[in-house]
């Protein structure tokens, strides 16, 4: 299991993992809201886990605490450094992780999230599941939300069994609309993600949704185990850089290399930060989650996976089945910003892999295939 989550060497040496938040530069202007309760859901049929926790989820649930502080002062002056703020007193959300739960244990469990749940507060929700897109009947016909299906949970029934219309073991987009009351931020790693396109905002508060693509490629770095490094997407929403070096085949580095990389991968994730803070177009509902520390972290972490797919030849498709989605859309024109192109390829360049990427993209052809049909 741990051997799945490393997937780097660094001078034939173990990546050293580290996905727990420490210190943050705050940004300006900062609302009180916080992650306050989040459920992480694991129910691929096919996936690396130890007992019940899969990769995945082992992944999200790092990047949602703090790193202790005793872990942090091994330099006696770090805690008096201006413009950063410790994680000391800073709590951890609660979390609850369920491993093929059945529809019913799930909606229990998110019900009572709901109910401690703060007013300003929010709500994560990370589901990683195979997608369930089955035929509509005729009087589901005009239920825009659920005509794209949803994704699969425990089912104790036989999964030959096909039926038509609403399935009763599958989570829709419209099973989460009386949780938007409150602000929700959603990750859905599935074959089917893009059902939860266009959840609707109908009470007042923000919801984001982060979803993996469609498809994705066959790599060089894939071993005949496709599924042992756990899902890509989620790979790069908690851990951006080995998800770089991986799409790069570049998993063995020079410590040299690694610290490089290490450099321009935080610089990379500041640019992106300041570009969103000064962008126009950029939805309220994601300008307020940038305010959250690990929010911000998976957000900018999804921009980072969009821009290196974007511009990676083996992720070219005609309808963008290869590419991540975001609700509400940021402007295309972000990934196409000078200042992104450049921090991809100079990435690249640290690995000499840059003749992995393509020369430029065509704003018109990437705004066709976003509008495409999911």
């Amino acid at each position: 299991f741990l051997e799945s989550d490393n997937i780097l060497a660094i001078d034939n040496k173990p990546y050293p993992v580290h996905r727990r938040l420490t210190s943050q530069v705050p940004i300006e202007n900062p609302t009180r809201i916080k992650v306050q309760e989040a459920i992480l859901v694991g129910n691929y049929q096919y996936q690396v886990k130890f007992s019940e926790l899969t990769l995945d989820m082992f992944r999200v649930m790092q990047c949602l605490e703090w790193e202790p502080d005793s872990a942090n002062e091994g330099n006696g002056d770090r805690k008096d450094q201006p413009g950063e703020e410790r994680s000391k007193g800073k709590r951890n959300p609660h979390k609850y992780l369920l491993y093929r739960p059945t529809m019913s244990q799930f909606l229990v469990f998110l019900a009572n999230s709901f109910k401690e749940l703060q007013d300003n507060n929010v709500l994560l929700l990370y589901v990683s599941a195979d997608g369930i897109k089955e035929p509509v009947s005729e009087e589901n016909l005009g239920n825009k939300l659920s005509a794209h299906g949803g994704v699969a949970l425990n089912s104790r029934r036989s999964p030959e069994k096909q039926q038509t219309g609403i399935n009763a073991d599958c989570l829709y987009p419209e099973d989460l609309l009386v949780y938007t009351r409150k602000h929700l931020f959603l990750i859905v790693d599935s074959d089917n993600s893009a059902a939860f396109e266009n959840i609707p905002s109908v009470f007042g508060k923000q919801t984001v949704c982060l979803m993996s693509p469609r498809k994705r490629p066959v790599l060089d770095s894939d071993s005949e185990e496709g599924s042992r490094i756990g899902n890509l997407f989620t790979l790069f929403l908690c851990d951006p850089l080995p998800a770089f070096c991986y799409v790069m085949n570049k998993c063995e580095l020079s410590k040299d290399t690694y610290k490089r990389a290490c450099e321009k991968t935080e610089e990379f994730l500041a640019e992106i930060l300041q570009l969103l803070q000064t962008q126009p177009g950029i939805d309220p509902a994601i300008l307020l989650f940038l305010q959250e520390d690990f929010l911000r972290r998976f957000i900018l972490n999804y921009i980072f996976c969009v821009t290196t797919l974007l511009y990676h030849k083996k992720f070219q498709s005609s309808r963008g089945k290869y590419w991540p989605k975001i609700h509400p859309k940021l402007p295309v024109q972000l990934f196409h910003h000078r200042t992104l192109q450049s921090e991809i390829y100079d990435l690249a360049n640290i690995f000499e892999a840059s003749d992995l990427l393509v020369a430029e993209l065509d704003i018109t052809t990437e705004q066709s295939e976003d509008n495409s049909e999911a």
